[in-house]
């Protein structure tokens, strides 16, 4: 789902989200490893736990991954969502970019939850657009009675998005 001209929506879907997601409420650090193909193939790398860390098969190509933040999981229908920014360069932005379904990646995690405080008057966020899928979550799942102020640069104007809560002043730095 194209969100504004650099940045994308995916919904991932799989064998292993059939039980569910470990998703926490009001922790928008939340993130997960995403492991992407090996160059030129569909073939994604997934290391398993050894007894020092992670550990891949013997000859195998070490595995492509980056952190990103879990952006929403819809329990309905078991799919778990990541927000990506195209930007041009990278293999998260060019997998991003040119992403249709049924293309693979891994998942591993989440980690670092970090349960934030839902009894404060007001809240004061600001970052820049690569923040912006905490900043939705967090404003998402305030408590009604919340307010907050969002403060985030983006490139310019197309990349501006509004932040759901009725409780949310958002100012666009650009």
């Amino acid at each position: 789902e194209e969100l504004t001209p650099n940045y994308v929506r995916v919904y991932l879907t799989g064998d292993a989200l059939t039980d569910g997601f470990p998703y926490v409420h009001l922790a928008p650090t939340d993130h997960v490893k995403v492991l992407f193909p090996q160059p030129g193939t569909n073939e994604v790398v997934i290391p398993t736990r050894g007894p020092k860390g992670w550990v891949t098969e013997e000859g195998a190509p070490e595995p492509i991954l980056r952190d990103y933040t879990v952006r929403g999981w819809l329990p309905e229908t078991k799919e778990l969502i990541l927000e990506f920014v195209v930007h041009g360069h990278g293999v998260a932005s060019n997998w991003a970019a040119n992403a249709k379904v049924g293309d693979q990646l891994g998942v591993m995690g989440p980690r670092g939850n970090r349960i934030f405080p839902q009894n404060y008057a007001w809240y004061l966020l600001a970052g820049d657009e690569s923040v912006l899928p905490a900043l939705g979550r967090f404003a998402e799942e305030l408590p009604d009675s919340a307010r907050a102020h969002i403060f985030v640069e983006v490139a310019n104007a197309a990349e501006r998005r509004q932040l759901r809560h009725a409780g949310v002043r958002q100012v666009e730095l650009n």
